[in-house]
This record gives structure tokens, C-alpha cells and sequence, in this order.
């Protein structure tokens, strides 16, 4: 494939606590397992797939350089359900006399 033809990875998707949860290519958001196949497959230009991770090729612009894309949706669900929780599985305090 031309590397005119290939997809660019234009920004980096976090949550909150600044985990990666996506990238942003060609103006879509694309999860980091998806971005993963299609990097697999040749069709983002600068990365390769190492393992379990993408990353750049070496000499091109590292992915954690990009811009970064703060996706709050997500990250508020998540700890909305962590602070129920915790409410839930709480000890009472029994006092002494």
C-alpha cells in the first residue's frame, strides 16, 4: 500500500488519570484495540505492533508527543461506580462499652 494511502494517528485519546483509551485517525476515534489491528495490518503509516502495544517506528514522532484528546464520559462512569461500591461494602463501626 502507498504511504499517501494510509491512515495518520492524529491525536491520543486519555481518560482522566491520562491512560491511553483510543487514538484519533483521519478524524475518528478508533480504541486502542482497534487501532491495534489496524496497525497490524499495515494500514497506519509510522507504527508497528510490538506485543500487546503500538508504537512508532523509530525516527518518526513519538505517539506519547501527540496531542492529547481528555475523554471525561467514560472515566466519570467509572468512578461514579467505584464510590457506590465502596458505600456498599463498607463495615459498620460497632462500638464498645
Amino acid at each position: 500500500m502507498a504511504n499517501s494511502s494510509k491512515l495518520r494517528i492524529s491525536a491520543r485519546v486519555t481518560n482522566t488519570k491520562r491512560h491511553t483509551t483510543g487514538y484519533m485517525i483521519s478524524g475518528k476515534l478508533y480504541s486502542v484495540s482497534e487501532t491495534k489491528a489496524l496497525a497490524a495490518s499495515g494500514r497506519i503509516a509510522g507504527v508497528r505492533v510490538t506485543g500487546n502495544h503500538v508504537q512508532s517506528i523509530p525516527g518518526r514522532r513519538r505517539l506519547a508527543s501527540l496531542p492529547t484528546r481528555v475523554d471525561r464520559s467514560s472515566s466519570n462512569r467509572t468512578s461514579n461506580n467505584r464510590t457506590s461500591n465502596s458505600r456498599t461494602t463498607s463495615k459498620a463501626r460497632v462500638s464498645k462499652k
